[in-house]
């Protein structure tokens, strides 16, 4: 890993084929979803690859997950 952030989703492809499969779901009250929006997202997250730079509220979290603390002076992004 060489960024400490990684994104990623559920795609189904046929095996002979490139082009990814599109899956519809009804519920019982006719209501139709496409299956790209049920499945799960995935962030893959490396604390000890973050690099302290605070830019959003994101990496404020992430500064707390690596140093146990609230940094000394927070930037406020709201």
């Amino acid at each position: 890993m060489k960024a400490p952030l990684y994104y990623g989703k559920t795609i189904f492809r046929e095996v002979d084929k490139k082009h990814p499969m599109k899956f519809s779901l009804g519920d019982m009250r006719g209501k139709i979803f496409d299956l790209c929006n049920v499945f799960p997202e995935y962030f893959v997250i490396s604390v000890p690859l973050f690099n302290d730079v605070i830019r959003d509220e994101f990496d404020e979290w992430l500064y707390v997950v690596k140093h146990s603390e609230l940094r000394k002076t927070l930037n406020h992004h709201i």
